[in-house]
């Protein structure tokens, strides 16, 4: 009978893998420091405007209308056939911060109806808070930091301590180069 074993040396290759690995997680960081990481409204509040169109409308006409006039920041997607739903981030932390989205869902309604040739209607506006985020944000990364705990106590426990830290180090690793990854793209 044929022998069907298969060699695969992979620790020739580890100073290659740690070299490669050491160079993303720089790539990464740096990358995270520069750009930053970019959240949705729902972590930094802002305007969400709802506009009815007779036609379906061309987004990029949207997009190209809204950075012409002032919002260079925003997200635009279409919901169903004819409507628009426009997401512009703003600075919640202000007392008048939502004066300011009703003021801002008045401008991005103007424009849009202007610049749809009167094909656009305005289908309502919605201030959002960053609270649930700025929480959201807060109860994660604690939510991260209890699981590694536990997740390094219980391999200490049935194997070793040095095995539980590589088992940490590598959740971190692979955390850093996804934010990092985010951040680039």
């Amino acid at each position: 009978m044929k022998d069907l074993t298969v060699v695969i040396p992979f620790m020739r290759y580890r100073v290659a893998g740690a070299v490669f690995s050491i160079v993303l997680v720089l790539v990464s960081l740096v990358a995270i420091a520069v750009n930053g990481i970019n959240y949705a409204l729902d972590f930094t509040g802002g305007t969400q405007v709802t506009m009815v169109y007779e036609m379906p409308p061309d987004l990029d006409a949207v997009r190209q209308a809204l950075t012409d006039n002032g919002y260079p920041e925003h997200e635009v997607s279409m919901l169903g056939q004819d409507t628009v739903q426009i997401n512009i981030q703003g600075a919640d932390n202000r007392e008048d911060a939502q004066n300011e989205s009703g003021a801002t869902a008045d401008a991005v309604s103007r424009i849009l109806t202007d610049a749809g040739n009167g094909q656009a209607t305005f289908g309502g506006s919605t201030f959002i808070g960053a609270q649930v985020g700025d929480e959201l944000k807060e109860k994660g990364g604690i939510g991260m930091l209890v699981a590694a705990v536990m997740l390094m106590g219980y391999i200490a426990a049935r194997f070793q301590f040095k095995f539980s830290v590589g088992a940490v180090l590598s959740v971190v690793h692979d955390v850093i180069i996804t934010l990092g990854f985010l951040a680039a793209t």
